[in-house]
């Protein structure tokens, strides 16, 4: 299944197309998605990078992480989260994937739903979403619903 450049990317074709893709990999979608090639490991490094420097130096009680597919950026986001990281995935191949890989992670709980329909826990202090809002056919309702879950670590106390 390749991304038709006619076809509209509303999130029912964006969750068939990762289903498919994905179910079809041989290894695991980190490894054909970021370390493939030279270009590919230069662009997981940069936005490794950049998420790091975004988040270092604070500690975040509760998160949520939207579309996290397989969990490639799970593991650093969890690193700033003291108490619960919650992960939004619609793709139901991406969401067993990040099951498995994310076994041993502590405080991480999982719903696989599209984010504008999904339930997260609330008062959050850290909303990330890295490399999918542009899946977000309504980005307007999708800021709007993350306003909705957060809340500023000084707003918690």
């Amino acid at each position: 299944m390749n991304i038709n450049q006619n076809k509209k990317l509303d999130n029912p074709y964006v969750e068939k197309y990762y289903d498919a893709q994905v179910a079809s990999l041989p290894g695991s979608y980190a490894d054909d998605r970021w370390h493939s090639s030279p270009v590919r490991e230069f662009e997981y490094q940069q936005t490794a990078r950049a998420l790091k420097k975004a988040l270092s130096g604070c500690r975040y009680e509760k998160a949520i992480e939207i579309g996290p597919g397989d969990g490639v950026w799970t593991n650093i986001i969890h690193e700033f989260v003291t108490k619960e990281l919650h992960l939004v995935e619609q793709s139901t191949e991406m969401f067993e994937r990040a099951r498995s890989r994310l076994a041993g992670l502590k405080n991480v709980t999982f719903e696989r739903s599209d984010f504008l329909t999904s339930n997260p826990p609330a008062e959050n202090d850290l909303i990330v979403a890295v490399r999918c809002f542009e899946y977000f056919e309504n980005k307007e309702e999708a800021l709007k619903k993350m306003r909705s879950y957060y809340r500023p670590a000084d707003a918690l106390l």
